[in-house]
């Protein structure tokens, strides 16, 4: 909006200069009535709109995030500790793909995980899989099991849709 404002003073100034070098009645008429509308619609935006959305932010009440009850049980407590496998699927633009994960859990953390790529797949196809595999273990090892969340993994798009659903299948498997 200021920026607005700025460009509008200039455009004021522009036409301050156009009337000194402007002889006739007509155009200085248009130019100043080009100049009363540009303050006008200035005006409008910083006091009329500014009050409006300040109104809003006003009247705004604040809302809680409910707490989980004490009788649910924790992340941790709900997944058992072990090592599981998993085949994961995703559709690529040829044909549907399959990925092998293997995941430790260890109070409902991720404490070690392993991905395996299709051996058959297209070279497009590993080449974005070896992306993914050399990035996903940062986002993954370390956090809760609940909290991995992956879309695009060192510009992979598709293998992390596999790799989601393997862990969906070793969620299930793991819950105590």
């Amino acid at each position: 909006m200021l920026f607005e404002a700025l460009l509008g003073l200039q455009r004021f100034f522009n036409c301050c200069i156009l009337l000194t070098i402007v002889n006739s009645k007509s155009i200085k008429v248009i130019v100043i009535a080009l100049v009363v509308i540009i303050i006008v619609f200035a005006i409008w935006e910083f006091a009329i709109k500014g009050q409006s959305t300040d109104k809003k932010s006003e009247t705004m009440t604040p809302t809680s995030t409910p707490m989980p009850s004490e009788a649910s049980p924790s992340a941790a407590a709900s997944y058992k500790d072990g090592t599981y496998k998993a085949t994961g699927h995703y559709q690529n633009p040829d044909r549907i793909e399959a990925v092998n994960v293997t995941l430790t859990i260890k109070d409902g953390k991720v404490t070690d995980v392993n991905f395996v790529g299709s051996s058959d797949a297209a070279p497009t196809t590993k080449f974005m899989q070896n992306n993914f595999k050399d990035g996903y273990k940062d986002l993954v090892v370390g956090k809760p099991i609940d909290e991995i969340s992956m879309d695009v993994v060192n510009g992979s798009s598709l293998t992390p849709k596999g790799f989601m659903d393997a862990l969906k299948q070793i969620k299930a498997q793991a819950r105590a």
